[in-house]
């Protein structure tokens, strides 16, 4: 099987173009914030891709729960703030590898690392499919 050149070149300027697309990319999941709240609004979080806190809110009215409801209210505002930025990440991710961004979701849901059923090889290989594709 013989290449020609046009098929070689057009398949250099694809492959430059998602290499510039990814890297474009990481600068904008920087960027990406989720935020969650928690009883009544009363409490707000904000993460960091990767779930790391990066602001905590509390109203005034907050301060009067009881401290065991105010410490649900924020791991409850947190793990909602994780969720939406895991979901950001995802569509940002999509629209540049298709296939990865949900791929991405399924392996990085709160939920499912706390029950420890996040990553499996199934969707890691799903991952590596798509980018060998350049899907």
């Amino acid at each position: 099987m013989t290449t020609s050149s046009g098929d070689y070149e057009a398949l250099m300027a694809s492959a430059a173009e998602k290499i510039e697309a990814v890297r474009n990319m990481s600068g904008q999941l920087a960027e990406l914030r989720g935020i969650g709240e928690a009883a009544d609004g009363k409490v707000k979080v904000t993460v960091l891709p990767g779930g790391a806190l990066e602001r905590v809110d509390l109203e005034p009215r907050a301060m009067k729960l009881p401290s065991h409801e105010l410490g649900e209210a924020i791991v409850e505002a947190a793990r909602a703030a994780s969720v939406d930025v895991t979901h950001k990440s995802s569509e940002l991710m999509e629209s540049v590898l298709p296939g990865v961004g949900s791929s991405f979701v399924d392996m990085t849901d709160p939920d499912a690392v706390a029950s420890g059923k996040a990553a499996s090889e199934e969707t890691i290989n799903s991952i590596i499919d798509s980018l060998r594709r350049g899907t």
